[in-house]
């Protein structure tokens, strides 16, 4: 799969919720392997994952902005489809 059909794929958690879509991939040169998702923040999902238990390991990745990206690890990506399914529950 190419990286242009991925930018645009909405991702949703293990529970369904909806995170938003996909803005850009990080991608580690070393070993050319897909590391993270960026999903443009959203101010009404930041407000849930700041309540939910996936709050600590989202700060640790975005730290203090404003208007935070939400990082997901591909290792938490279940499947890629016509949306991404990630294999754990953030909201």
């Amino acid at each position: 799969m190419r990286v242009k059909e991925i930018i645009g794929k909405t991702v949703i958690d293990a529970a369904g919720d909806n995170l938003g879509k996909v803005e850009d991939i990080e991608i580690n040169w070393t070993n050319s392997a897909v590391e993270h998702f960026i999903i443009k923040g959203d101010p009404e999902i930041k407000k849930k994952l700041m309540s939910s238990k996936y709050a600590n390991r989202l700060l640790k990745k975005i730290g203090a902005k404003a208007d935070p990206d939400i990082v997901i690890s591909f290792s938490d990506v279940q499947s890629i489809g016509d949306v991404i399914t990630l294999k754990i529950d953030i909201i």
